[in-house]
């Protein structure tokens, strides 16, 4: 099975309390990637998991065998964008590596190659490593695409980070259409109820006046994104 730990890249530590308070996708349960993002702000995310694609339920390579190896290469070198993804997240963990070295600035070759054909995932992965390096305008600008590709995960990310009072972009207005956005797709029932107590959190920042258009900035974002279907390769 294929997992992809980007902790092994991004440091930072996530206890299973964390996964809790940070009220994160599919209650912690599957592949995570942890990292400091501003000082004390912990995120949890899931990347790949088990057999599937994160995005496409759709088999990866389960081993590193030539046989595997060899289509993988010329399909990232042809272009295949999801191919380029997962090359570079084996590369950016060193699975398929004898020693286990990790070759960082060759993965993040081929996921950028992936972003920059508007992968959601890959775009995701760039996305919070250029906010991780301080480059808020064009990790936002990753994380916006990939919100808009369906990546739901995406979404929280952005509702989080709008959300912290140490974000210098901050925005409760922002914080709240996101999170009200990743609400409205949510089918999980732990993930909704910890969104609801987000929510409530952001909600109760703010005014009369702020609210209101908190609450116009919800319906926007879901007339506008509550549509988009979840990000799968077969689509």
């Amino acid at each position: 099975m294929l997992h992809i730990f980007t902790n092994s890249i991004f440091s930072g530590n996530t206890s299973d309390s964390d996964c809790v308070n940070l009220w994160f996708y599919k209650q912690c349960g599957y592949t995570r990637i942890t990292m400091n993002l501003i000082t004390t702000f912990k995120v949890v995310f899931v990347l790949l998991t088990a057999n599937v694609s994160l995005a496409s339920g759709q088999a990866l390579p389960n081993e590193c065998a030539t046989d595997v190896q060899i289509p993988l290469l010329a399909k990232s070198g042809a272009g295949d964008k999801q191919a380029q993804f997962m090359l570079g997240s084996q590369l950016l963990t060193g699975l398929c590596s004898a020693s286990g070295q990790k070759d960082v600035a060759k993965g993040f070759k081929y996921i950028n190659q992936s972003a920059a054909q508007n992968y959601p995932p890959a775009m995701y992965l760039v996305g919070v490593s250029h906010l991780r390096r301080g480059l808020e305008q064009p990790g936002l600008a990753m994380l916006f695409g990939a919100a808009k590709g369906g990546f739901r995960e995406a979404e929280i990310m952005l509702g989080t980070l709008f959300a912290n009072e140490k974000f210098a972009k901050k925005s409760t207005l922002n914080a709240y259409g996101w999170l009200a956005l990743a609400r409205h797709h949510s089918s999980n029932e732990k993930q909704q109820k910890l969104l609801d107590v987000k929510l409530a959190e952001v909600k109760a920042r703010m005014n009369a006046t702020e609210l209101s258009k908190a609450e116009e900035t919800k319906t926007k974002f879901i007339e506008e994104m509550g549509n988009i279907p979840a990000f799968s390769e077969a689509r």
